[in-house]
C-alpha cells in the first residue's frame, strides 16, 4: 500500500477516535445535567461539536459520532440496543444537519452571509434536531425506559438541548475553525480586554446572584458591543461566554432563570442563550455585510468616474489601483497585462501606500515573467476567475513569497481583466494581514474586472476605427 495511502487511513482514524473522545466527554458532561431522564438532558453540546465536525471535515467521520455517542449512552442505561438506537438517531441529526447546510447554505461557509444564518436554524437548529430527538425518545420508549405520558416531556429536553447545542457551539466551532485568525492590532487589545470584562461582569451580576426576572436582557449590551465591533466570531465568543456563567449560576439555583424544578430552570436558560447567541450572530452579520456592500459601492464609483475621464487603461489603471487599495484595506496593488506575443504576463503598473517600503517586492515584479497557472498573475489568467489567497507566504504557488516576506504581505487577491473568455489582464492587491476570504468582494470584482475588459475592447476599437478613417482619409 502506497505511504500516502497509509498516512491518510491513519489521520482519518485519529480523526474519528478524537470526535468520539470529544462527544463522549461533552456527552458525559451533558448528562450530568439530565434532570427529567437519564438520557434526555437539555444541555447537549455534543450536537453542535458533531456537526462542526462533520461540515469542517467531512462526512467520513461519522463513525466517530457512533463511538462517542454509543459509549455515553450504554454507560448511562447500560442496555446494548437502546444504545446503539440512540446513538443511530444523533448520527443521523448531524449527517441530515449537515447535507442540508450543504445542499441549501453552503456547508461550513454557513455564516458567511445572512439569509444562511436564518436556515441554519431552520434546517439544523429545528428540522434536524426534531428530527433526532423522535428517534431517541422513540428508542427509549420500545427500550422501555420511558412510559407513554413521559414521552412528549423527553422529546422536547431532547429536541432543546440539541437545538442549543448546534445554534450555540456550532457556530463558535465554525468561526475559529475555518476563518483565519487575524493578527490583532495594538489598539484593539485594549478594546477587547475591556469587553472580555464587560461580558464576564455583566454575566456574573445577572446569572451568579439571586437577581428578578427580567434583568437578564442587559447580557445583551456587551454582545451587541462585540457583534458591532470584533464581528461574527467576538459575537459569538463572548455568547459562549455569557452561556457557560449563565449554566454555572442556574444548575446552583442562582440567577433570574431559577425555578423550583432544575430542568424548567435549565429550559428557560437554554431557550434564553440560545436567543441572544443567534441575535448577536445575526446583528454582527448584518452590520458586516452592510459595511461590505457600502465598500463595494464606492468601489464600483470610483471606478466608473475614472474611466468615464480616462482615455486609455494606462491612464486609468493607477487611479483604480489607488482607489481600489484606499476603500477596501489593500497596502499594495499591481496591473499585469498579457504579452500575446511571448504568452506572458507583465507588470505594467502598481501602487502601494506611501507609509510601507515595497521597492523590493515592486522590483521584482517588475522584472518577473508569468506564464499560465505560475504564481497569483499566472492562476488567475489560466482560471479566469478570482482568486483569493489568505496567506502567501503558506502558498505553495507564489514566488515572489521571499521578497513578500520582507514587505510583510500576507493576504491578496486577483481578478481577472476579461470579455468573453478572453483575459486582457490582472489586477492584484496584497495586504500586510491575512484576509479571511469574503466570497461577496470576490463577485464584485469579477464583475469589475469584466468592466475594465470591455473599456479595453471598447478602447482597441476606437483606435482600429481611427485607423480606418486615418487610411481612408
Amino acid at each position: 500500500m502506497p505511504k500516502n495511502d497509509v498516512n491518510s487511513r491513519l489521520r482519518a482514524t485519529a480523526g474519528i477516535l478524537g470526535l468520539a473522545v470529544i462527544y463522549y466527554c461533552a456527552g458525559i458532561f451533558g448528562l450530568s445535567l439530565a434532570f427529567s431522564n437519564p438520557n434526555a438532558s437539555a444541555v447537549w453540546p455534543s450536537s453542535g461539536i458533531a456537526l462542526a465536525a462533520i461540515l469542517v471535515w467531512g462526512f467520513r467521520l461519522w463513525p466517530g459520532i457512533v463511538l462517542g455517542a454509543f459509549f455515553v449512552n450504554f454507560v448511562t442505561q447500560g442496555s446494548l440496543w437502546t444504545a446503539l438506537g440512540v446513538a443511530a438517531g444523533n448520527t443521523s441529526e448531524a449527517l441530515l444537519a449537515a447535507m442540508l447546510l450543504a445542499r441549501f447554505a453552503q456547508g461550513a461557509n454557513v455564516f458567511n452571509r445572512t439569509r444562511n444564518i436564518l436556515t441554519f436554524i431552520v434546517l439544523a437548529g429545528i428540522i434536524s434536531t426534531a428530527a433526532g430527538a423522535t428517534m431517541g425518545a422513540t428508542t427509549l420508549y420500545l427500550g422501555g425506559f420511558i412510559a407513554r405520558p413521559e414521552f412528549s416531556t423527553v422529546w422536547l429536553t431532547w429536541w432543546l438541548g440539541d437545538a442549543a447545542g448546534i445554534l450555540i457551539i456550532t457556530p463558535l466551532l465554525l468561526m475559529w475553525l475555518t476563518q483565519p485568525v487575524l493578527p490583532v492590532r495594538s489598539r484593539h487589545i485594549f478594546e477587547a480586554a475591556g469587553l472580555l470584562t464587560a461580558v464576564v461582569l455583566t454575566s456574573a451580576l445577572l446569572f451568579l446572584n439571586p437577581v428578578p426576572a427580567g434583568l437578564e436582557y442587559f447580557a445583551l449590551v456587551p454582545l451587541l458591543w462585540a457583534a458591532l465591533r470584533f464581528g461574527r466570531r467576538g459575537a459569538v465568543t463572548a455568547a459562549f461566554i455569557t452561556s457557560g456563567i449563565a449554566l454555572w449560576g442556574t444548575v446552583r439555583d442562582l440567577g433570574p432563570f431559577a425555578q423550583s424544578e432544575p430542568h424548567e430552570s435549565i429550559f428557560l436558560l437554554q431557550l434564553f442563550i440560545a436567543t441572544i447567541s443567534m441575535t448577536a450572530l445575526i446583528v454582527a452579520s448584518v452590520v458586516s455585510q452592510q459595511q461590505r456592500s457600502e465598500q463595494r459601492l464606492r468601489i464600483k464609483d470610483a471606478v466608473s468616474r475614472i474611466l468615464s475621464e480616462a482615455s486609455t487603461m494606462t491612464e486609468a489603471a493607477p487611479q483604480i489601483i489607488q482607489a481600489i487599495c484606499e476603500t477596501a484595506a489593500w497596502d499594495f496593488g499591481a496591473l499585469w497585462l498579457v504579452d500575446r506575443n511571448s504568452n506572458v504576463l507583465t507588470c505594467v503598473d502598481m501602487w502601494c501606500l506611501p507609509v510601507i517600503d515595497v521597492s523590493g517586492f515592486a522590483a521584482v515584479s517588475r522584472e518577473i515573467k508569468f506564464a499560465p497557472g505560475i504564481g497569483l498573475p499566472g492562476r488567475v489568467w489560466n482560471s479566469a476567475t478570482p482568486v483569493w489567497i489568505t496567506d502567501v507566504l503558506k502558498d505553495n504557488n507564489f514566488p515572489r513569497a521571499p521578497v513578500a516576506i520582507s514587505v510583510g504581505f500576507h493576504g491578496a487577491v486577483g481578478f481577472p481583466i476579461k470579455l468573453d473568455d478572453q483575459v486582457f489582464g490582472v489586477l492584484e492587491f496584497f495586504s500586510r494581514e491575512t484576509k479571511e476570504r469574503d466570497d461577496e468582494f470576490q463577485e464584485m470584482v469579477a464583475n469589475l474586472g469584466t468592466q475594465l475588459g470591455q473599456f479595453i475592447e471598447r478602447q482597441r476599437a476606437e483606435a482600429a476605427l481611427r485607423e480606418s478613417e486615418a487610411r481612408l482619409q
